[in-house]
């Protein structure tokens, strides 16, 4: 998603919503948690005008936004003031790429990957209870953009392509595995920079 607009995936929202909600119906909320936030952020700002104007609120819990195109796009703008972006204070998921100015951090009983799931945030009565991005998250969201800002898409590519290939090669297959010690030290390990530090010793 950081060097190419749309994915399947982006697609199938898009046409999906266009697709589900019908002329007769009322307001639509449309909600989705990671990757599902995305894909709600992804498909209100390019779906039908029709559809968009009978959106009431769009919700994106902790799933990750957009590149800058997509963000400065009029359909982007048009949808952005009916968006909540809601991030745990521990976020690492809901701050990959950009996602405009409607991010809400809230609290977590977890300060780690872990945070990522909904049933770490807490909530008082009906609402969550808000919490600052830690300092680690918010270093995190500085260098991401700093990261985007200083690749173009075929490079962010090459760099995408060649860090899973890392992830497979250490056997890390989901984000639960990215926490062990074991499988980082194997990421480690599996690393050009690594490789090229042991040719010198």
């Amino acid at each position: 998603m950081c060097y190419k607009f749309p994915v399947p995936a982006d697609t199938d929202a898009i046409n999906y919503l266009n697709k589900t909600v019908g002329f007769l119906d009322g307001k639509v909320y449309v909600v989705g948690h990671s990757k599902g936030g995305h894909l709600a952020m992804v498909a209100s700002s390019f779906c039908n005008p029709l559809i968009k104007y009978k959106l009431k609120k769009v919700y994106n819990f902790d799933g990750p936004g957009l590149r800058k195109k997509e963000i400065e796009s009029n359909k982007f703008k048009n949808m952005c003031k009916k968006l909540e972006h809601i991030v745990p204070h521990y976020s690492v998921v809901g701050l990959l790429l950009r996602h405009g100015n409607n991010t809400k951090s809230i609290r977590s009983t977890r300060k780690d990957l872990l945070a990522h799931s909904l049933f770490t945030w807490e909530v008082r009565e009906n609402s969550f209870i808000l919490e600052p991005l830690s300092i680690l998250s918010k270093n995190l969201d500085k260098s991401i953009i700093l990261w985007l800002d200083q690749h173009d898409d075929n490079e962010r590519e090459r760099i995408i392509k060649d860090f899973f290939d890392y992830l497979r090669k250490s056997g890390i297959e989901n984000i639960t595995e990215m926490t062990k010690l074991k499988n980082v030290i194997s990421l480690i390990k599996n690393s050009d920079d690594y490789q090229k530090y042991l040719l010198l010793q």
